[in-house]
């Protein structure tokens, strides 16, 4: 029971206070003009539960391990422009605008820039003895992939994300340290994309984020199909 008290209470941290979503999908090529996509996936976080939460029992340190679905919608603009939303936390969203530069739906290569923003609110406490708490949250990314043909994609990007929490969490822990107010997170991602010649197309994805002002960090390996309309 402690150890999954600990395992929540760290999730919330990692979600909420370094600003990683759970779930991603950064494919750099944008939708069409007029397209929608939508999307289902599940997002799983590995991660360390650091030494400053439950300093006292032996499980500190350890990996542990936790699953989540995700949803997610975007529309082309332009076809070298679109814009998303997705489901974060409980009680929030993440929405964001892709810029195209580089490449076209077809070329071997492609590059784009996203600026992403948004905001979340859990309502509960996460456990006994913290307080309810909300996060803000703007990143910014490059992404790049190569297509070898029109059925197989492969991408990369990194990210830097600030996070802002109008209203900290608190604690209860033997040694509580009151989390700060601002987070800065770098994210790096590598992909797979299937089927993509198709209506649908299948998505694998692995971030690594880690938050710069801190010795957070999690591993989150991800699978969507996104379907296009």
């Amino acid at each position: 029971m402690k150890k999954t008290i600990a395992i929540l209470t760290y999730l919330s941290t990692i979600i909420l206070y370094s600003g990683c979503s759970a779930g991603f999908y950064q494919y750099p090529r944008t939708l069409e003009e007029g397209k929608f996509e939508i999307g289902v996936g599940t997002f799983f976080s590995i991660f360390q539960v650091p030494s400053y939460i439950y300093p006292s029992y032996e499980y500190t340190n350890q990996l542990s391990f936790v699953g989540y679905p995700d949803l997610f919608l975007r529309y082309g603009i332009s076809d070298n422009v679109d814009v998303g939303i997705r489901l974060w936390g409980l009680m929030g969203f993440l929405s964001d605008i892709k810029l195209q530069f580089l490449g076209d739906k077809d070329s071997l290569f492609a590059s784009s820039a996203d600026l992403e923003f948004g905001a979340t609110f859990v309502p509960i406490p996460t456990y006994p003895g913290t307080t309810p708490g909300g996060l803000m949250a703007l990143s910014i990314a490059l992404l790049g992939d190569v297509m070898p043909s029109k059925d197989l994609g492969f991408y990369f990007g990194a990210k830097v994300r600030l996070t802002y929490v109008p209203s900290p969490f608190t604690y209860y822990t033997p040694n509580p340290v009151p989390p700060t107010s601002l987070g800065l997170t770098s994210i790096f991602t590598a992909g797979v994309l299937l089927l993509n010649s198709y209506n649908y197309n299948v998505i694998f994805e692995v971030n690594f984020m880690k938050s710069i002002l801190s010795e957070k960090w999690a591993l989150g390996p991800c699978i969507g199909v996104k379907i296009k309309f």
